[in-house]
């Protein structure tokens, strides 16, 4: 009989790696100390390391010169390919600007995304603790790079949200890849106010009209591609005059960001002067200038830190940010985006907002997953919550429709795959247009979303992956006999319940919350504890369960051929 799969011994994932280099530094090394040069590369690496960390990412090897950084790797992250650009960006700019300049060092870098395989606890530290192209395809991107410069390849292009402005570079042949590559150069992005949608808006037109008849600041609420902000964009659209302010979560770190990100962009500058502040917002005091100088970092405003205590410098911003706001926009819409990755600094001055007479004037709207934040920043302010649902199967035809996939692929199935969920049909869709069929698998462009949440079931996690191996719907029992001496799964169950991730379908069955979930789970498995899952499964049912079979015929015949027996 085959052995018994406890848990996952390594595991599949979907990581991003960043490449850096030193340019010309053979060059400056073969004339250089050797203890001035091993006292720079030591500040190099604490400085490349520290970024990469900031951004949530690891920095994996040390090759001389150069630094392999991975995110996504330790835990699924939905950013992951943001956060891996930005600290890119971030470290071939600041390094620049400090003695890497000086010393005739220029650095580049190199993005790419892609799956790879994951060793468990390492024994052996020369052991590489990923398997994979991912790193190497980063190296060779870098290598076409610029000095000071960044370039990614396109399957980390696939997985950007906007934050930055992109310009190809074609038909790149890279050293060891056989097909011309499609590179691209990353430049971070302005905020952007209302962005356009990039299909008609469906099956939404009773949530519309409830928060047009709303007499107060309404609340989306909706786990993540539900169309929260395809929502709030088609009613900033119908409202003519609409100003979003908007969280990123490779920055939701930094006090104030969503405001700084809407000055920037409003100056039509990342890094504004005092002057351009004054230009930009001439109609405000100069206290509250100074207070935009001062979360913008500028000496100007660096007066009211010895002026006021605390809790009057926040109250001075609070109100500043809001009568700058007013300033370029008397009434129409504010829209707050992903109060999720709000800041603590940023919600005390939507409540300041909340609070404040003249929002009367406005018609706000604020999005944001369900979200322990939205308790402990939102208590005791008025407004109405709206949350989103799935869509039907009808309206879900009907987006399919008007993305221009209900002809020449499977609209049922990938309705059926999508279960509702906007973003889920729109990138289902776009690959099965672009391949001309409708698989199981998890879009590359989806991967990283579900797999944090299955990631975030921390010790639940082995357990849904044995419970994908039976399929999106789990018997109890069944889990319980892959790991006969295991703790009672119940409990892993319940907690990724409460994740969202599973529901109990009746005391003996469970059932992932989306077939996608399921998918997720599955494609983190290796192989070869995969085929061992399937192996062990068919052996129960044929021992135990051969009722099930009898119901079922094809039950095990799917189990086997997945063992491949």
């Amino acid at each position: 009989m085959s052995r018994i799969v406890t848990r996952p011994e390594g595991e599949r994932k979907q990581v991003t790696a960043v490449f850096l280099d030193l340019v010309g530094f053979s060059e400056v090394a073969s004339t250089s100390d050797a203890e001035d040069l091993q006292d720079w590369l030591e500040e190099y690496y604490r400085r490349c390391g520290e970024i990469v960390e900031i951004n949530g990412g690891e920095v994996t090897e040390y090759l001389g010169d150069g630094i392999v950084a991975v995110f996504g790797l330790s835990r699924a992250d939905e950013l992951a390919a943001s956060k891996a650009v930005d600290a890119a960006l971030r470290a071939v700019t600041e390094l620049a600007q400090d003695k890497a300049g000086q010393g005739g060092f220029t650095l580049r870098a190199g993005v790419a995304t892609g799956e790879v395989a994951v060793r468990p606890d390492m024994t052996r530290e020369a052991w590489p603790r990923i398997t994979g192209t991912v790193t190497t395809l980063a190296q060779r991107v870098q290598e076409l790079a610029a000095p000071g410069g960044v370039m990614i390849a396109e399957g980390t292009r696939m997985m950007l949200r906007g934050q930055f402005t992109l310009t190809p570079v074609p038909n790149q042949i890279l050293k060891g890849f056989a097909q011309p590559q499609m590179l691209f150069v990353p430049q971070i992005a302005p905020h952007r106010d209302v962005a356009p949608g990039t299909a008609d808006l469906v099956g939404r037109a009773k949530e519309c009209a409830a928060i047009e008849a709303a007499r107060m600041p309404v609340l989306i609420v909706g786990q993540a591609g539900i169309g929260k902000t395809a929502v709030a964009q088609h009613m900033a659209q119908r409202a003519g005059i609409a100003t979003t302010i908007q969280a990123e979560g490779i920055k939701s770190g930094s006090s104030y960001q969503p405001f700084k990100d809407w000055i920037s962009w409003r100056l039509k500058s990342l890094t504004p002067d005092f002057a351009e502040i004054t230009q930009g917002f001439p109609d405000l005091s100069k206290a509250d200038r100074m207070s935009l100088a001062l979360i913008m970092g500028l000496p100007e405003g660096a007066a009211l830190l010895t002026e006021l205590s605390n809790l009057a410098l926040k109250a001075r911003i609070e109100a500043g940010l809001w009568r700058a706001l007013q300033s370029v926009q008397r009434d129409g819409m504010v829209i707050f985006e992903d109060l999720h990755w709000f800041d603590i600094a940023s919600f005390g001055v939507l409540q300041h907002i909340l609070r404040s007479p003249e929002r009367s004037r406005f018609r706000l709207i604020l999005t944001s997953r369900e979200d322990s934040k939205l308790g402990k920043h939102l208590s005791g302010l008025v407004f109405e919550t709206l949350s989103l649902h799935p869509l039907s199967q009808g309206d879900a035809h009907r987006m399919l429709a008007s993305l221009g996939a209900q002809d020449g692929v499977n609209a049922a199935s990938l309705v059926e795959q999508a279960g509702g969920i906007p973003l889920y049909l729109d990138q289902l869709a776009k690959r099965a247009l672009k391949i001309g069929r409708v698989e199981e698998t998890v879009p590359d462009t989806l991967m990283d979303l579900l797999a944090a949440r299955i990631d975030d079931t921390g010790p639940a996690k082995p357990i849904l992956q044995r419970a994908s191996a039976i399929g999106r719907i789990f018997a109890v029992d069944l889990l319980r006999a892959l790991d006969p001496t295991g703790a009672d799964p119940v409990f892993a169950l319940e907690h990724a319940r409460a994740a969202g991730v599973v529901m109990q379908r009746s005391a003996a069955e469970w059932e992932f919350a989306h077939a996608l979930l399921a998918q997720a789970a599955y494609q983190s498995v290796l192989r070869s504890n995969r085929e061992a899952l399937h192996r062990r499964i068919a052996e129960i049912l044929q021992s135990s369960h051969v009722d099930r079979i009898s119901r079922d015929p094809a039950l095990l015949a799917r189990h086997q051929r997945k063992a491949r027996q």
